[in-house]
């Protein structure tokens, strides 16, 4: 108040004041030549002088307007008290203008220091303030009035329409008033925990047949059981079948055909084979080519075959069958102008086929040089040479005319026609070799 009264007055000094320096004499000293008025001002030296032009005179910087010390501190009038040294300040900047440390916000005293883990969990106190939790109410010696914040929900329930109810924290309630007065939503309608099918609305009752040949109470509960609606109404859905490109007739157990697999589904007849009724069992025959003929004179590659077209065999290989011929055993293959082997003569009269030779086929169709080279067959006959004697189907068993004689060890050299020298002709001849000249090889050279 003394120092609003300080300004005042200096204030009304400067008003009344005329500061005038005079222009006649001696040029005076700086000081003399401010004015005389008193308008004081503070200098950054912390003195006061007379007037800014006594500050100049001094060299001093003016630090404010008015004497000193200057108060720099102007705080807003917001009350927002805070207690510093245990004395209350109106707000934080009025504290820092008297160089206050600050305690605690709000008046003082401060409360005391409290250890409390962070807990969200807010409770109302008996004194009508919120803590962060029952230990912070407690540190303040204040008793919890409700688990939440304040205001303290004044709950009173009907115990006599009471229903447990489930609430969205997952706790079970006596009653919805009950769950209502701990402030907490209802998940459903009964004790924890709840299902999918309490979201759906109570008020659908559109039934519907699910694919596993359940009935619902309607959609919703369906999909909660992941199950896929099949038709609209009760179990069983109503059996329809959709023509496609892919139908194809079935042949049902029942010895029934149906127009599609799906048919036979809605009929619940099991399916015995693809295509129309009767089936036909599968025939697996190994890929053997032994023919037979058939009595329907049909050749099959084998009697799998016949019998899976279920046709008797008439005989063993391909069509016609032979007629039956009344033949003696004989060993005597031949073979017919047919180009085919018979066992005698005789079946080969019996088809009605001329002989052609008395071998199996093909028969050897001999043509023999003229060269003359006997040699005695294993029949003991003698053959102009080999060619004549395999023509009449006779192993050779020595060169020369029979009977066969050893060949000696006479040296009287030959050379063959296969360029090798033999000791004498009589073994070239059993070597089946030709002789070329009398004369060891090479022939055309005369031997001294």
């Amino acid at each position: 108040m003394a120092r609003m009264a300080s300004g005042v007055m200096a204030l009304l000094v400067a008003t009344l004041c005329v500061c005038q320096i005079s222009a006649y004499g001696p040029e005076p000293a700086c000081e003399d030549k401010c004015p005389t008025c008193y308008k004081p001002v503070c200098g950054k030296d912390n003195s006061t002088y007379g007037n800014s032009c006594k500050a100049d005179c001094a060299y001093v910087d003016v630090d404010c307007d008015g004497e000193c010390p200057c108060d720099k501190c102007v705080c807003p009038y917001d009350y927002k008290p805070v207690c510093a040294g245990n004395v209350t300040y109106e707000n934080q900047c009025l504290a820092d203008c008297a160089y206050a440390v600050v305690d605690c916000e709000g008046k003082c005293p401060c409360p005391p220091k409290c250890d409390c883990d962070y807990d969200d969990q807010q409770v109302c106190g008996v004194d009508g303030k919120t803590y962060d939790n029952c230990c912070t109410a407690k540190c303040y010696g204040v008793e919890k009035e409700c688990d939440a914040p304040c205001p303290c929900y004044k709950c009173t329930c009907d115990e006599k329409y009471d229903s447990p109810v489930c609430g969205v924290d997952g706790a079970d309630y006596p009653s919805t008033c009950e769950a209502d007065c701990a402030g907490v939503e209802i998940d459903c309608h009964h004790e924890c925990p709840c299902t999918c099918a309490d979201g759906c609305p109570d008020t659908d009752y559109s039934q519907i047949c699910g694919k596993d040949g359940k009935t619902y109470a309607n959609e919703c509960e369906a999909t909660c059981e992941y199950v896929e609606k099949d038709c609209d109404g009760k179990c069983p859905c109503p059996c329809t079948c959709e023509p496609t490109t892919y139908d194809a007739p079935v042949c049902g157990v029942d010895n029934r055909t149906y127009d599609s697999q799906c048919w036979a589904d809605c009929a619940e007849v099991e399916v015995a084979c693809e295509g129309e009724c009767p089936c036909v069992k599968p025939c697996i025959c190994v890929a053997l080519y032994k023919p037979v003929c058939g009595v329907d004179n049909e050749t099959y590659a084998n009697k799998c075959e016949a019998d899976c077209a279920e046709v008797e065999v008439q005989c063993e290989g391909k069509c016609p069958c032979p007629p039956k011929c009344d033949c003696d055993y004989d060993d005597q293959q031949v073979c017919g102008v047919d180009g085919k082997t018979y066992d005698n003569c005789c079946t080969a009269k019996c088809y009605g086929v001329k002989k052609e030779c008395d071998t199996p086929c093909p028969c050897y169709k001999c043509v023999c040089d003229e060269d003359y080279a006997e040699v005695c067959g294993v029949d003991g006959n003698s053959y102009n040479n080999e060619c004549e004697a395999q023509c009449a189907g006779v192993e050779v068993e020595c060169p020369g005319k029979c009977p066969c004689a050893g060949c000696g060890y006479d040296y009287n050299p030959v050379c063959g026609d296969d360029g090798n020298t033999y000791e004498n002709e009589c073994l070239a001849k059993e070597a089946y070799v030709s002789v070329d000249c009398y004369q060891a090889c090479p022939c055309g050279y005369t031997v001294v």
